[in-house]
């Protein structure tokens, strides 16, 4: 669900190189699909039809991570970050 088309980290970039090698769906004001920001029934249809989820930071910052990467976790989703938190020590371990 992505609400800023174009990011002071690049992670447009990221993705247009990304989608040489696989498809990416791109929800919210950038992409071509629609779902609403705090619907809890977005998550279920992602969930059903995805099986990653990627959570890129709008900014590389050190001591901020989206709230969407903590929504995730009550689904059978796997995420995918890219930013520059230490992930390892704020995500469950091994993941």
């Amino acid at each position: 669900m992505v609400s800023h088309c174009k990011t002071a980290g690049k992670r447009e970039d990221y993705v247009a190189e990304l989608k040489a090698f696989i498809d990416v769906d791109i929800y919210g004001r950038c992409g071509l699909y629609q779902c609403a920001k705090n619907d809890m029934n977005c998550w279920k249809i992602l969930e059903q039809n995805y099986k990653f989820y990627l959570s890129f930071e709008n900014s590389i910052c050190s001591h901020y991570v989206t709230e969407k990467l903590f929504a995730i976790l009550d689904y059978d989703l796997i995420p995918v970050v890219f930013g520059g938190a230490n992930y390892s020590s704020i995500m469950p371990p091994h993941s």
